[in-house]
């Protein structure tokens, strides 16, 4: 999976090469997926598990086999290793001669998803990396056991299911110290302890795998082929890791943008650049000023550019010095600052070493003309967990449990107006949540502003959860609600209020740019 978009990347990765930190975030999503897979695990109370160390690949092997010479088991962690392919199965069911792959995904998933394109012909890119690791699991499996019918299924969290107890997510503890998936705490018993199930098997991805291994299906960037691919890697890693072994790596040069390995550390703890982006500068004949060039600006550090690097980099053109206005295509907007003249904004300024803020003055003028004080200033803080936290909620269901409000009224002075925050154990916050901000917004009509679309969102939620509810207030709250939000993509009603909340984000990127912030709008 590391090689599928680009192959040095797995050259990397062998060689223990470290890249920048996981994002705390992603760790915590990580934490999420191994409640789920506990969770998984028991709807198979009888599992065995095949516990080995990451590396024992022989050993897990070996237990694995041994395990399958019963008629009927269900294996954990179950390990196949043949002609040096490798792979591990989060849940593995035999049954006489057939076998059934379960790959847990934390992913929620809903049964109306779609994971083809509308003519069938294409694997949505959202899906793709996830089924070609099950198609390769379940490629490596048939070449262990040839003479079996094997399956290979998805399990996840279903957003259409609701838990029927509360307290779900907390009765899975992850520790602090040792392994999440092997040490994980479990503070019942049995799944009829958990209620009614929040997962769901999906089978049609079989059909899928079947097409990525046969080659129906190609790889998004490369067009090959699983069986091509995977004999590629090997042949590869059989070489070593020297760079001219593996020979040219073609990827889509925009997934070198959050690349890990742009830069590596090396032997003596310094940062460098990684062999790949190395290359990249031998057009520039900079080969043994590499060091000194990790700080240049380059141009996948452009705000929102997603189209052009190819071309730019084919012609050697990697650094935001080398563009110009017509390399961009800018095209000026009327009042507002344009797309591409932002990014343009972005080159000059960083080029230029301009520190300078630029404003469309007259375009914000007349912006702020529509606004009315005083000016209330929202923020919410909110959770959407894998595993449902109450009674009656879906998994990855919002919960909103704490907002701040600011005022800033027409004489310049600013307040902390009041805020919310809701802390007791195993209750649903959503509905003093709202009754809370309606009573902080209700009694004038300034403008409301949030920051990008959450806030937005999260009032649909709850607008959502109030008409399913039997709060008595609740049509009381529903109808103010709209009157300061719009509808989302997903709602079966269209509306927007004529009070609805302001988005400083589009503010800020249509009248406003500060070179500080490196052309982030977040």
């Amino acid at each position: 999976m590391k090689g599928l978009p680009c192959r040095e990347k797995l050259r990397l990765t062998l060689l223990e090469k470290r890249g920048k930190e996981e994002d705390p975030f992603l760790k915590t999503l990580a934490q999420g997926g191994f409640q789920v897979e506990a969770l998984a695990r028991m709807q198979y109370p009888n599992g065995i598990f095949i516990d080995t160390k990451p590396d024992e690949y022989e050993k897990a092997a070996k237990l694995t086999k041994e395990a399958l010479e019963q008629d009927n088991v269900v294996l954990f962690e179950a390990a196949f290793l043949v002609e040096g392919y490798f792979v591990r199965t989060d849940i593995l069911e035999k049954e006489g001669n057939k076998i059934k792959i379960i790959e847990v995904k934390a992913k929620g998933y809903d049964p109306s998803d779609r994971f083809l394109n509308l003519g069938g012909k294409l694997i949505l890119k959202e899906w793709e990396e996830k089924l070609w690791d099950l198609a390769f699991q379940k490629f490596v499996v048939r070449k262990a056991y040839p003479d079996y019918d094997i399956e290979a299924v998805f399990l996840f969290p279903d957003k259409t299911k609701s838990a029927s107890i509360d307290g779900m997510n907390q009765m899975f503890r992850i520790p602090s110290k040792g392994s999440p998936r092997t040490d994980l705490k479990i503070a019942v018993d049995s799944l009829k302890d958990l209620g009614d199930s929040v997962l769901t098997e999906v089978e049609t991805v079989d059909k899928i795998v079947e097409g990525i291994i046969s080659g129906e299906y190609k790889y998004r960037i490369n067009k090959l082929s699983l069986w091509p691919q995977a004999v590629d890697f090997k042949e590869n890693v059989r070489k070593g890791t020297n760079l001219g072994d593996w020979g040219s790596s073609s990827p889509e040069y925009k997934k070198c943008k959050n690349c890990e390995f742009r830069t590596v550390i090396a032997e003596d703890g310094q940062q460098v650049l990684s062999d790949c982006f190395a290359r990249l500068f031998d057009t520039y004949s900079y080969r043994n000023a590499i060091p000194s060039l990790i700080k240049m600006p380059n141009i996948f550090d452009i705000w929102s550019y997603s189209y052009g690097p190819n071309g730019y980099l084919e012609r050697g053109n990697l650094f935001m010095e080398d563009l110009t206005a017509e390399d961009l295509n800018v095209e000026p907007e009327i009042g507002k600052i344009s797309r591409t003249e932002r990014q343009w904004l972005q080159i000059q300024k960083t080029v230029n070493e301009d520190h300078s803020i630029y404003v469309e003055t007259e375009g914000l003028k007349n912006e702020m003309k529509k606004w009315h004080f005083p000016l209330h200033f929202i923020d919410f803080e909110t959770s959407g967990a894998a595993l449902p936290f109450t009674k009656n909620m879906r998994p990855y269901e919002q919960v909103a449990f704490q907002f701040s409000h600011h005022m800033v009224l027409a004489d310049g002075t600013i307040t902390h107006q009041n805020e919310y925050i809701n802390n007791t154990p195993g209750e649903f916050p959503n509905f003093s949540f709202a009754r809370a901000l309606y009573q902080a917004l209700r009694n004038d009509s300034g403008t409301i502003f949030r920051y990008h679309n959450h806030e937005n969102t999260i009032l649909n939620v709850i607008i959502n959860q109030l008409q399913k509810s039997q709060e008595p207030d609740a049509e009381e709250l529903i109808t103010f609600f709209k009157t300061i939000t719009k509808s989302t993509d997903k709602s079966a009603v269209e509306w927007k209020g004529e009070r609805a909340m302001v988005d400083l984000h589009k503010v800020i990127e249509e009248y406003y740019y500060n070179p500080l912030t490196k052309g982030s709008i977040s």
